[in-house]
């Protein structure tokens, strides 16, 4: 790995039940500047307006910050926004990557429970995802992202190659996702999206810290407004709700190594989600996320590919 980072370098909305997809994408750059808002403001259900500088990062200043911390030997210097979108950064720089999550979702109401899988494949300039939600109805989706488009094949069940293909733009597809699968988290981490005052998730405050045993530990406690906007976009086309969920919290945890990579990620968030007739419940949701380097043992997966079986838990 380079020592210095340079700085240069609804038309389809399903009318599927309730379905999550992990926050964590692929591609991993800049938590916040490629998945960040773009527009002049953003327009929520309760109208709340937000400027563009309040959700997106400064990635000349988070280099800069990163660069000035690796030449002085002290990553602790760095904010813990910029920790979060310097790892990620670093991430995406690697040719070859993969990530494994595991996770579910529990709805107040009947405490109806959903398991999220998900996957995500990086071999050079090609991208894959696949995220499944199991639970009273299932969702098995698989994603591919290569040159200027996204091939989409998505279902409910398990033979990916079944469902229909669908092939978007990349522009397209993230202004329905909220993302491409080239990108990193769905979360805006940036200044002006961390909470102030007493976290809500009771999870602790913003932080950033050295491990005892080594690497580093980053605590991010998003304010549940704006640090979510492209999640819910993603919620409500995957799903189709009457409108962008809202959320009660949203805490993110980040494990990163020594050289400030990202090994293990997990959050813990609570939301609404309301489908078009009207139907919600309050749920709780929980997802852990590993990083890997390399490519996994069964190369990148084509839609009729079957995959080794998802651990129970990480």
């Amino acid at each position: 790995m380079k020592n210095e980072v340079s700085e240069k370098n609804n038309s389809n909305k399903r009318l599927r039940r309730i379905g999550i997809y992990g926050g964590v994408g692929f591609g991993v750059v800049l938590a916040g500047v490629i998945t960040g808002i773009v527009l002049a403001k953003v327009v929520r259900p309760d109208q709340t307006q937000y400027l563009v500088d309040e959700v997106t990062v400064d990635m000349k200043s988070v280099i800069a910050s990163y660069n000035k911390a690796k030449a002085s030997g002290n990553y602790l210097s760095l904010k813990p926004d910029e920790a979060v979108n310097a790892a990620y950064y670093l991430f995406e720089q690697l040719e070859n990557t993969y990530t494994v999550g595991i996770g579910g979702s529990v709805a107040d109401l009947g405490h109806v429970k959903i398991r999220i899988e998900s996957r995500t494949i990086k071999e050079g300039d090609r991208f894959f995802e696949e995220s499944n939600s199991l639970g009273l109805v299932n969702l098995y989706d698989r994603m591919f992202q290569e040159g200027e488009t996204t091939d989409t094949y998505w279902g409910d069940n398990p033979n990916y190659a079944s469902h229909e293909k669908k092939t978007y733009s990349n522009a397209e597809y993230k202004e329905m996702m909220g993302r491409n699968v080239s990108n990193g988290l769905i979360y805006i981490v940036a200044p002006g999206t961390l909470l102030e005052g007493d976290p809500l998730s009771g999870e602790g405050p913003t932080s950033f810290t050295k491990n005892e045993g080594g690497g580093y530990k980053v605590e991010i406690e998003l304010d549940p407004k704006k640090g979510v906007l492209n999640y819910q976009k993603q919620m409500q086309t995957i799903s189709s709700l009457k409108y962008p969920p809202p959320f009660e919290y949203c805490h993110l945890t980040f494990y990163l190594d020594d050289e400030l990579l990202p090994k293990r990620f997990v959050t813990h968030e609570r939301y609404t989600a309301t489908t078009g007739a009207g139907f919600g419940s309050p749920a709780t949701q929980s997802l852990v996320t590993e990083y890997h380097l390399g490519t996994p043992d069964y190369g990148f997966p084509s839609p009729d590919s079957t995959l080794p079986a998802y651990p129970e838990t990480l």
